[in-house]
């Protein structure tokens, strides 16, 4: 009877030394998923980081373009009124009042990206049937920064009407333009196309360049 008693106690003390080591491998594994859920969102966190400070780095690198076309254009105005033709003093006016917009635009999205950083930005939807000519329009805008590449747009002549904001939207496709300008050789093709997919509508840019490494696909 002492020896079955001791068998059992036997028993109990090795199964719950099983439930111990078993309880333990299951912390062990939960630690190491936590570990690597943590270890990917500081990759995420840093990633993010790096992408603010790189736009924000463009972002006053581009700043110094419209300010010293409107300085330039001013100063010739001021100096050389007098010599200057009625058609010429307009012409620098207008130059002057592009790059002010387009300073306008480049302080605008640094004020989003403090939005962004915030939690409030916010976006305005509306129906609109002029997405081609927005299109256009930015495709223009980027093709006079950027003459050491031509951009070509492959738009449809009529576009279905999208419900959109109209200011972010242009925003991204300059982005994405600038880019594209970027990451390929000078004389290269950069493409913005859009298309009708059933109720959707579709913008995309390509351009000629290396593209993203596949490696870092699953970050975009």
């Amino acid at each position: 009877m002492r020896d079955a008693d001791k068998t059992k106690e036997q028993l109990l003390r090795e199964m719950e030394e099983i439930r111990q080591r078993l309880a333990e491998k299951e912390t062990s594994e939960t630690e190491r998923k936590q570990a690597e859920e943590a270890a990917r969102e500081a990759e995420t966190l840093r990633e993010l980081d790096r992408l603010r400070t790189e736009l924000l780095a463009n972002i006053s690198h581009e700043l110094r373009t419209p300010l010293a076309s409107i300085k330039g254009y001013a100063t010739m105005l001021l100096d050389y009124d007098r010599r200057l033709k009625r058609d010429e003093k307009r012409e620098y006016l207008e130059t002057i009042d592009k790059n002010t917009n387009r300073l306008v635009e480049l302080i605008e999205q640094l004020l989003d990206m403090s939005r962004l950083n915030a939690g409030i930005l916010s976006i305005d939807k509306a129906p609109t049937t002029t997405i081609n000519k927005l299109c256009r329009e930015v495709i223009a805008e980027a093709q006079v920064r950027s003459p050491t590449h031509r951009i070509v747009p492959e738009l449809p002549g009529r576009l279905l009407k999208v419900n959109i904001d109209a200011r972010r939207i242009r925003q991204v496709l300059d982005n994405l333009i600038g880019n594209a300008v970027k990451y390929s050789e000078a004389g290269t093709e950069v493409t913005v196309a859009a298309r009708r997919i059933e109720r959707e509508l579709l913008i995309s840019v390509a351009d000629q360049g290396v593209g993203i490494p596949e490696k870092d696909l699953p970050r975009v």
